[in-house]
């Protein structure tokens, strides 16, 4: 890291996403080293397999930190094996494996495998392999324990002790919720040595303020317990930032416009040959709406701009020349409008950073209220801009109730009811059981409505 460099600058990530090609590497690496905006990156086992060379290139200028994600937990999901299958020695190499599946050897050949993968690959730091968790009593969790032992054991033995572990927590936001499944996740953890917790929670991220409230008491509750630096993955936007102006997380990790929010609804579901975790996708950031925007809706609101005196235009802020100029360099206006949202708000006093949430929202709130007004015939502006407007109200509501060791009851917490196979005891608030989806699996159930 550079001296310079504020906390906070230091302590945020950025995906590397998978690259169409040799030159959309080339591109990307390009705007990383001119814009320095970021000094921590994370990158997948299969980009480092494809695009051989890339950390070597992207550390070539200033001092960077390599996370390598390992890519277990997709490789053991149903709906992606097929894409995995064999393509690393420590990812199966015939059907998805099962925990019964798993012995003591082939953990210990994992992890030997993992640590000489990362020599190779020149990183500093390595996610444990580990499992989505489908709930109390999870079997994975047990395996992922041991795992994460392993690891530490062979990069020692590799004489890698330099590289460090951190420990991702891949699960459902009912589950996180539930105080009971948090106690058993700490008296599994506490016995581990890993640097940072990185936590990726289903149905959070960009434009899914709905259930900040209840991440933001969960994460206090694990930190309290854990005393360990918390990372958030997969949280783009002002709704993945919130926890983090909060003091409930310590940074945030998204990639460039992808990879902003998460989703395990898909994971159970029938594998397909060419299937890949995408965790969003890769379109036009709108920093007034806090959303990504395919070219349908921008040019529904790019007619808006016309009406409006570009009301949602990005050239009035000084990120691009043109919208033509946005158009054709997409990262780079995601890179710079994500770089000025984390300036904006993961400020080193929280309440400061509160109160510019604060403000921001009811700004953005007035802005949407106005530009309804002026949609008289287009439906799909109408929706677009009513969702952003309720994703708003939703984050601006967390305001008040955040971070004040309470366990307040949110009454929009479900509107519905919570599957049968999983009760959760929320916030002392008992939710009736409702049927799961028809085409669930048994891991696979929609913990919360209107979700997707």
């Amino acid at each position: 890291m550079h001296e310079g460099d504020t906390p906070r600058d230091q302590d945020n990530y950025l995906r590397v996403n998978n690259f169409k090609s040799n030159e959309d590497a080339r591109k990307t690496l390009s705007l990383l080293d001119e814009s320095r905006q970021c000094r921590r990156f994370v990158f997948p086992a299969t980009v480092l397999k494809n695009k051989p060379g890339l950390v070597e290139k992207l550390t070539a200028n200033h001092t960077c930190e390599i996370t390598l994600d390992t890519e277990s937990a997709e490789a053991a999901a149903q709906a992606f094996s097929q894409s995995y299958r064999g393509r690393f020695a420590w990812m199966p190499k015939g059907p998805v494996p099962r925990p019964r599946d798993m012995t003591e050897d082939m953990i210990v050949a994992n992890a030997i495998a993992i640590a000489q993968f990362a020599r190779e690959n020149h990183v500093d730091v390595i996610h444990s392999p580990s499992h989505l968790l489908s709930g109390p009593g999870d079997p994975w969790l047990s395996h992922d324990v041991k795992s994460c032992v392993a690891l530490r054991a062979a990069l020692d033995a590799a004489d890698l002790s330099r590289i460090a572990i951190d420990y991702m927590l891949l699960v459902r936001m009912a589950q996180i919720a539930n105080p009971n499944w948090r106690a058993e996740i700490c008296r599994q953890l506490q016995q581990l040595e890993f640097r940072q917790l990185w936590v990726r929670v289903c149905s959070f991220g960009i434009g899914r303020g709905r259930y900040v409230k209840v991440l933001i008491d969960a994460l206090t509750d694990l930190r309290r317990r854990l005393k360990q630096p918390f990372i958030l993955d997969y949280a783009g936007g002002l709704a993945g930032m919130a926890p983090a102006i909060f003091g409930a997380a310590d940074a945030v990790s998204h990639g460039m416009g992808s990879r902003l929010a998460t989703s395990f609804l898909s994971w159970n579901l029938k594998p397909s040959t060419n299937s890949k975790p995408t965790g969003g996708f890769s379109d036009i950031y709108q920093p007034d709406l806090d959303c990504m925007l395919s070219k349908t809706e921008f040019h529904t609101l790019d007619g808006l701009n016309d009406r409006q005196g570009k009301a949602f235009s990005c050239v009035q802020n000084g990120c691009c020349a043109s919208d033509v100029e946005m158009l054709a360099d997409k990262r780079g206006h995601f890179l710079r409008q994500t770089a000025k949202l984390q300036r904006e708000f993961l400020t080193p006093v929280a309440m400061e950073g509160q109160g510019q949430l604060h403000k921001r929202l009811w700004e953005n709130e007035r802005m949407i209220k106005t530009a309804l007004k002026s949609l008289d015939t287009a439906h799909l502006g109408h929706r677009l801009l009513s969702e952003r407007l309720m994703n708003f109200k939703h984050l601006r509501h967390t305001i008040p109730l955040a971070g004040s060791g309470k366990a307040e009851r949110l009454p929009l917490l479900f509107n519905g009811q919570a599957p049968s196979q999983r009760q959760v005891l929320l916030r002392s608030q008992h939710v009736p059981p409702r049927r799961p989806r028809p085409d669930a699996g048994p891991d696979l159930i929609d913990d919360y409505p209107l979700i997707e």
